[in-house]
């Protein structure tokens, strides 16, 4: 999929979360979650995902409000309220990083399949920029300044 140079920041982030919630799945299969798993598990997602929930909820929601896709900003709301609960009640019962990685892996597949593609057709240019200022980019090798734009493939379509 092309993807806006303005969200290569975001994209970026959800292969991050994918590869969470594959370790998980991956863990969970092989019976490794314990506390310590929960830990770095809930480490990461405060230090990486947090950050990429602030980000849209400043300058993504509102941008798709703006242009009349209030439901898609509530339904990601809701999603981002939800992974932050079940983050939390793993912190006490590892068994619900199973519900956290199902539903992060179906929330990133919803941004990127139809989310990002909607703002980048509907979406006021000055708000995709403010995106691309909040979230920085990261270039395509071969590119000046990531000005390209790249392919994002989910690696486990």
């Amino acid at each position: 999929m092309k993807r806006d140079p303005r969200l290569h920041g975001l994209s970026n982030d959800h292969h991050t979360g994918l590869l969470l919630a594959q370790r998980i799945r991956t863990a969970s299969a092989k019976g490794g979650i314990d506390q310590e798993f929960v830990r770095q598990v809930a480490g990461e997602f405060r230090a990486q995902v947090e950050v990429h929930f602030t980000v849209e909820e400043r300058c993504l929601l509102p941008a798709l409000r703006a242009v009349g896709e209030g439901a898609h900003a509530d339904r990601l709301q809701r999603e981002h309220d939800q992974l932050c609960a079940l983050i939390h009640e793993a912190e006490r019962d590892p068994q619900k990083l199973d519900a956290f990685a199902t539903l992060l892996h179906d929330h990133i597949r919803h941004e990127e399949r139809e989310v990002f593609p909607l703002a980048e057709a509907r979406c006021a240019p000055q708000d995709l920029d403010r995106i691309g200022v909040e979230r920085p980019h990261f270039p395509a090798k071969g590119t000046k300044g990531g000005s390209a734009q790249v392919s994002w493939q989910d690696p486990f379509a």
